[in-house]
């Protein structure tokens, strides 16, 4: 399967809906040779009014642009580093070797990709076209709501989801209630283990990223996978950090929503490896300065990224991977991309110069974001295929 990320940026600085513009012309000149099947736009947009009316005009955009073969997509609250207001990561597949079609249900587009060994679903924007008045867990349970009847269509359940990306409005915003903390990225862990209690019956949990947007909501990108036959499908884990979700309480910030008072910690892997002959790809969760359970290398930006780019090293490596799969072959690591999300502006330039000397040649995109812990100044996740 030949899939691949490109990152669009405007042929000039405009304002959002010029550079917008730009930005899909070049998408419609993709869409000529190859088959987009996820979009994820980033836009400059702080204000909530803002945000919402641009979101509005780039998804009547694309669903009028592309008709028929609408692919899944998003318009995040999100910066991009490089000068412009819009910043696209586009997603595109070869259509010779498998067969991938478009489908909507309740206004949720998503796209199914089929061949003799699996079908999966790619799916964006589930719980965005109906945010509430800044109402995180309403927010959240609608996002969840969305991402089930995504799957329900196509014949699937939670436990097929491979990968999960979860935006979550100021995210690290506190409101105190009655004396009590609720913290908007707690309340999102405690709606998360609510729906995945109830709707999966697997012990490991998804890949995923839980990263902050400067628009209040709640949405969540999918990649979910329904295997045929010859496909190997698990987590891999660190050595050197904890899996989130056997976090202490004590890392965990605010209180718990639930009458037992004990904090939900995040439930994902850190990250999950995907094979099937011809293809392997591992999905490598948001990844930070964290050792063990703690931050380390606070106020420092090179020891953050030393310390996050040594650990996807550690996720990737081959011996690391074959405590997970023991009789598994691995060969060299090809980054299809990467997304690297900073604290600050400021630290935009610094952060892409190392990135691009450690990984040179990968698309990557930067955009500001708050990470979930306030201590982090830098998050990256990544998509890694075997060769």
């Amino acid at each position: 399967m030949n899939r691949t990320y490109q990152i669009i940026t405007p042929a000039e600085e405009q304002d959002i809906e010029g550079e917008w513009q730009s930005c899909l012309a070049q998408l419609r000149e993709m869409g000529r040779s190859n088959k987009l099947f996820k979009l994820v736009v980033f836009i400059d947009a702080e204000e909530e009014e803002k945000y919402l009316r641009y979101r509005t005009i780039i998804i009547n955009d694309i669903i009028e642009q592309f008709k028929d073969e609408v692919p899944a997509h998003t318009v995040l609250a999100q910066k991009p580093e490089n000068g412009f207001h819009v910043t696209i990561e586009a997603g595109t597949m070869s259509s010779g070797e498998v067969e991938i079609t478009f489908k909507e249900v309740n206004d949720l587009f998503y796209t199914v990709v089929r061949d003799s060994f699996h079908k999966e679903i790619w799916a964006c924007g589930m719980g965005s076209k109906n945010f509430s008045s800044g109402d995180v867990k309403e927010d959240s349970s609608g996002a969840f709501t969305d991402m089930l009847q995504v799957l329900e269509n196509e014949g699937m359940n939670m436990d097929n989801v491979v990968r999960q990306w979860n935006y979550i409005g100021h995210i690290l915003h506190i409101e105190r209630r009655g004396g009590k903390a609720i913290q908007n990225y707690q309340v999102f862990n405690e709606v998360r283990s609510q729906y995945y209690k109830k709707y999966r019956n697997g012990k490991d949990f998804p890949a995923a990223t839980g990263i902050g947007t400067s628009a209040q909501g709640v949405s969540i990108d999918f990649y979910a996978v329904e295997e045929y036959k010859e496909v190997i499908n698990v987590p891999v884990d660190n050595e050197h950090q904890q899996n989130p979700y056997a976090y202490g309480q004590d890392v965990l910030v605010g209180v718990a929503l639930s009458n037992r008072n004990k904090k939900e910690p995040p439930q994902f892997e850190r990250a999950r490896l995907l094979a099937f002959p011809g293809n392997t790809t591992l999905f490598v969760s948001g990844t930070a300065s964290i050792v063990g359970e703690k931050t380390v290398g606070v106020n420092d930006l090179k020891r953050q990224i030393d310390t996050t780019v040594r650990h996807i090293k550690t996720l990737t490596d081959s011996n690391n991977i074959k405590k997970h799969v023991p009789d598994f072959v691995t060969t060299s690591a090809n980054y299809l991309l990467l997304r690297i999300y900073v604290k600050y502006e400021k630290d935009f330039a610094p952060v892409r110069n190392m990135c691009e000397q450690i990984y040179p040649g990968t698309p990557m995109v930067f955009v500001k974001a708050d990470v979930c812990r306030d201590d982090l100044l830098v998050e990256i996740e990544g998509e890694v295929m075997f060769d």
